[in-house]
């Protein structure tokens, strides 16, 4: 039995360490898309009303552990913070949307935010309280 959750929790580091490897990609190539040179840490953390956040001086990005798991909103969320660090601003003006709708094209970085924001909702059990049904009821 212990051997068994052994290899399990050896198998779900493996996951965790492929998962890492990812975001760093991701990372990088935004970096570069984006011209900027500086180092930066990945934090995974548990967060209950945001996607990711930085901290420019420390220039640390935290993702949310909830929306690591798909790569099109590590995307989003690697070139939303980065676009943040690159001008310097915590806030969403036009010139912060020009620039990462440049980046990721802006009916892109419209549908991934939706998806986001009904991810987040989702996780905070927040559609039901407004009256809202499921996307998949939706479809139906």
């Amino acid at each position: 039995m212990k051997l068994k959750r052994l290899g399990i929790m050896l198998m779900e580091a493996v996951l965790e360490s492929e998962k890492v490897n990812e975001i760093k990609e991701i990372l990088e190539k935004a970096k570069k898309d984006y011209g900027i040179q500086d180092d930066f840490k990945i934090r995974i953390k548990k967060l209950k009303l945001k996607g990711a956040s930085i901290s420019m001086g420390k220039r640390i990005i935290r993702l949310n552990e909830e929306l690591i798991h798909d790569p099109e909103f590590v995307t989003y969320l690697i070139y939303h913070e980065l676009a943040h660090y690159k001008l310097h601003t915590r806030f969403h003006g036009p010139e912060f949307y020009n620039l990462l709708n440049s980046k990721l094209g802006e009916e892109k970085v419209k549908e991934i935010e939706r998806k986001i924001h009904r991810k987040m909702m989702e996780m905070n059990h927040l559609l039901y309280a407004y009256g809202e049904s499921t996307h998949k009821e939706e479809q139906t």
